[in-house]
């Protein structure tokens, strides 16, 4: 995908909805994200301020999860590339709390769509 993972695009997308509703005249949004949705909606509310409260419902528990499970349930598109250098998920739900985060049944590698 040209060196641009999909789960970044995804986000960008969300991003720009975001940036969209403000233009509208909106100033607080609420984003729930489903399943691999969640994942984008996780990470442009860590990147909008304007995003005052977050919903995830079947968010993926931990890309360290994914990568030490030998049977994941998860698409490699929600995968970026090197991100455990970096941080992990529990780190940017961590950070969402102070956006009134709420997490809804998280699912853990084996989980997924397919369950």
């Amino acid at each position: 995908m040209l060196d641009r993972p999909l789960l970044g695009q995804r986000t960008f997308d969300v991003l720009r909805v975001i940036q969209l509703l403000i233009a509208a005249g909106h100033r607080e949004v609420h984003l729930a994200g489903n399943g691999w949705g969640a994942l984008p909606a996780a990470f442009a509310a860590l990147l909008s301020p304007a995003v005052r409260q977050v919903t995830l419902k079947h968010a993926l528990t931990s890309f360290g999860d994914v990568a030490e499970s030998e049977n994941y349930q998860w698409p490699h598109a929600i995968m970026l590339p090197g991100v455990l250098k970096h941080f992990d998920l529990p780190d940017c739900y961590a950070e969402l709390a102070s956006r009134n985060l709420r997490l809804i049944e998280p699912w853990s590698a084996a989980d997924g769509m397919n369950s």
